[in-house]
């Protein structure tokens, strides 16, 4: 992300509020932001703040890393399922 602002619209999907919230709290200032023309840019770090979002990339990085061990360790519990049931069956016609 290099640039260190939104559009509205840009604001209003992250924050999940409508383009009116984000107009009316730049307004009254909960928000930061510059006018650049007819259009505002939404500071990210201030919206950010507002609507308690994560800017931290590195908390993204570990939140993703994290779902993706969650997907192995479930693929390897089947796995291990999958042997067990296999060497429980292999022992069984052993023993016939």
């Amino acid at each position: 992300m290099s640039k260190g602002y939104y559009t509205v619209q840009e604001a209003a999907e992250k924050s999940g509020v409508s383009t009116q919230t984000i107009r009316e709290k730049l307004l009254s200032k909960e928000i930061n932001g510059t006018k650049a023309g007819r259009e505002w840019r939404v500071d990210i770090k201030s919206l950010n703040k507002w609507a308690s979002i994560s800017s931290d990339e590195d908390d993204y990085k570990k939140d993703l890393y994290i779902k993706e061990l969650e997907k192995e360790n479930e693929i390897l519990k089947m796995k291990l399922i999958s042997a067990k049931n296999f060497l429980s069956t292999l022992n069984e016609t052993i023993n016939l």
